[in-house]
């Protein structure tokens, strides 16, 4: 059987992006910036799959 594990995706807007995958049951588990902000890498979970929402400044 075919499962989809991680999926990485790039964004313009992390905080929007969040809310919209939320709506289909993925919820932040973990989360992590670079100290001069250049990015933002959120990680979302939903069953056994995992989405990384990253975005450069």
């Amino acid at each position: 059987m075919f499962n989809i594990n991680h999926v990485a995706i790039s964004v313009t807007n992390v905080e929007k992006s969040i809310e919209f995958y939320k709506k289909f049951g993925f919820k932040e588990f973990k989360s992590w910036k670079a100290e001069d902000e250049s990015i933002k890498i959120n990680m979302l979970k939903l069953n056994s799959t995992v989405l990384e929402i990253f975005c450069y400044k």
